[in-house]
């Protein structure tokens, strides 16, 4: 963008450069540089000046402008979905129960183990 700037409209972006205080520009290249680092030290103002050297500068407002006249309004449809446990509790293959199931045996052989393990302990 900035090297199509230089190149269509080089007399208006050198004086853009110069109300930046660059003033040492030789080539097209150099001018497209220090647009480029006018941005980046001046930010959206900068922008909004080179901006309006854009020769096609028409075209892309016309372009990015929404034209309301034409437009009807958007009718948003907002549905609420309330997770159920089944939906949240799955799996990377999508089964919720097999990891459900599986914990509880764990903890079930888990109890019946400590059970007899203080069984053994009291004899």
């Amino acid at each position: 963008m900035y090297q199509y700037i230089a190149k269509n409209n080089p007399d208006a972006a050198y004086e853009v450069c110069k109300s930046y205080g660059y003033h040492d520009i030789n080539t097209l290249e150099d001018l497209s540089h220090c647009l480029e680092i006018c941005v980046a030290n001046n930010g959206q103002e900068a922008f909004k000046n080179i901006m309006d050297l854009h020769p096609d500068k028409d075209a892309l407002v016309e372009l990015f402008t929404v034209n309301n006249i034409n437009q009807q309004p958007m009718e948003v449809i907002v549905k609420e979905t309330i997770p159920t446990t089944a939906n949240v509790l799955k799996n990377a293959d999508g089964g919720g129960n097999t990891l459900v199931n599986k914990t509880n045996l764990y903890i079930l052989g888990g109890a019946a183990l400590i059970a007899f393990t203080i069984l053994l302990s009291k004899k």
